[in-house]
C-alpha cells in the first residue's frame, strides 16, 4: 500500500491503524501544521490597503516601503507584533515583491544627459572611444 500512495511505510501504518480505530472519520485531515496566522483575512485587506496607500500617509517622510516600517505599521494600526521574516512572508503572499529604487543625484541634469548622448558619444564612439 505505501508503494501505491508513494509514501514511507510508517505513514501507510499510522493510516490503517488510524483507519481501524475510527473509520474513515480516522483519515481526515487534521489541516496545515503549526500557529494560526495573526492576519485574518479583513486584517490582510486592511494591510493591503495600507501598503497601497504609501508610508507617508503612516507618518514617514519618504515614499519608501521597507519591511521593517511595514512591520511597524501592522504593530500600530492592527497590534500585530511578528518578526521581519514573518511580515515579509505576509508581503508576499499578498502579491507584493521586492523593489529596489532608483538613485540619481539631485544635480543630475537630464538635458545635458540627453545633449551628451545625442551629439558628443556618438562622435566619440566614431573614434573609437566606446
Amino acid at each position: 500500500m505505501a508503494k501505491r500512495f508513494k509514501v514511507s511505510t510508517a505513514a501507510a501504518n499510522q493510516w490503517h491503524t488510524a483507519w481501524k480505530a475510527r473509520g474513515e472519520d480516522g483519515l481526515v485531515s487534521k489541516g496545515n501544521p503549526g500557529f494560526v496566522s495573526a492576519y485574518t483575512k479583513e486584517k490582510k485587506n486592511i494591510l493591503n490597503g495600507l501598503i497601497l496607500q504609501g508610508p507617508k500617509k503612516s507618518g514617514y517622510d519618504t515614499d519608501f516601503w521597507t519591511v521593517e516600517r511595514i512591520a511597524a505599521v501592522a504593530r500600530r494600526k492592527l497590534g500585530i507584533k511578528l518578526r521581519v521574516t514573518q511580515t515579509w512572508r505576509t508581503i508576499i503572499s499578498l502579491g507584493f515583491s521586492c523593489q529596489k529604487p532608483e538613485r540619481r543625484a539631485k544635480e543630475r541634469n537630464e538635458r545635458a544627459i540627453k545633449e551628451w548622448r545625442i551629439g558628443i558619444f556618438p562622435r566619440l564612439k566614431k573614434m573609437g572611444f566606446s
